[in-house]
């Protein structure tokens, strides 16, 4: 039989890996972090600068590449703004095959445990995609956020 903190360490739930989501202030912002803005985009930092004008409250303009789109834009944020800050999974695949017509084309990819995942073509940012290619796939809750070739 069990003593009981044998039986409540038994019960305890098992630590897992998965995406974790963090809120940081702007100013922790830098350049790499992956964050997660009110409308369900996800943003890649690629430049941070804080800019103060004369007495007034501190800005921050951070530039980042949108996930969705790939384009790069800027936007400005109050000193005292809060962001999530991602952490994602990753999973790394290879490129099975090819499929569809011209504007139709997808990617179908297979992880090491051969489960196929079926992308568009216009999540690779305009890279080079042939079969065999060494894909990572970046995921929150997932949903697949970014894809690097």
């Amino acid at each position: 039989m069990l003593s009981f903190r044998a039986a409540r360490l038994a019960l305890r739930p098992v630590p897992r890996w998965f995406s974790s989501k963090e809120m940081l202030a702007i100013t922790d912002v830098r350049k790499g972090m992956i964050l997660k803005i009110e409308d369900g985009k996800y943003w890649e930092v690629k430049d941070w600068q804080p800019q103060k004008q004369g007495r007034g409250a501190a800005s921050y303009n951070v530039t980042y590449d949108e996930l969705e789109t790939g384009k790069e834009k800027t936007h400005k944020f109050g000193s005292s703004a809060k962001v999530t800050k991602i952490e994602p999974d990753r999973d790394d695949c290879q490129v099975a095959y090819l499929q569809g017509e011209r504007d139709e084309k997808s990617v179908v990819l297979a992880d090491e445990d051969f489960n196929e995942v079926e992308l568009p073509l216009s999540r690779f940012n305009g890279a080079t995609v042939g079969e065999g290619t060494k894909v990572v796939l970046y995921k929150d809750d997932g949903e697949i956020i970014k894809v690097s070739v």
